[in-house]
């Protein structure tokens, strides 16, 4: 038989970064525990105002939009972002959630990681390398 995993409540108001990467935000400011982990930049979190207007911009029946926009939708955070496109961004993501934590121990602390990721938003190279190996 096939064990469930067990559903944590969903909450709205995580930071971009764990929106970004799909994951649960821990929701501790001014930077959230999951994204200090990764040692990855916590975009933040929304305004409260800017929630209750996105709450009014949904559309009454959201079975009139495609289902791609639905399923991949573009980070807010991503104006600001380093990457070229959504493509590049996920590869890094895949990165940062799996082959980082797998090439860089907790032994560490972090360190090594952190510093590798957070070096990728100002040196190109280290960015397209990681961006490959996420590609892998």
């Amino acid at each position: 038989m096939v064990s469930k995993r067990r559903s944590n409540p969903k909450v709205k108001t995580g930071c971009f970064t764990c929106k970004v990467r799909r994951v649960k935000c821990g929701e501790e400011k001014p930077a959230c525990f999951r994204c200090l982990k990764l040692g990855v930049d916590c975009d933040g979190y929304a305004s409260p105002e800017s929630r209750l207007k996105k709450n009014r911009m949904i559309p009454p029946n959201r079975d009139l939009l495609p289902k791609s926009i639905l399923a991949a939708p573009i980070p807010t955070a991503f104006a600001r972002s380093p990457f070229e496109n959504a493509e590049e961004y996920r590869y890094f993501d895949l990165f940062c959630a799996r082959t980082a934590l797998e090439i860089f121990p907790e032994s560490d602390s972090g360190t090594t990681r952190r510093m590798m990721l957070q070096s990728c938003h100002t040196n190109p190279a280290i960015r397209h390398a990681l961006v490959a190996i996420g590609a892998l």
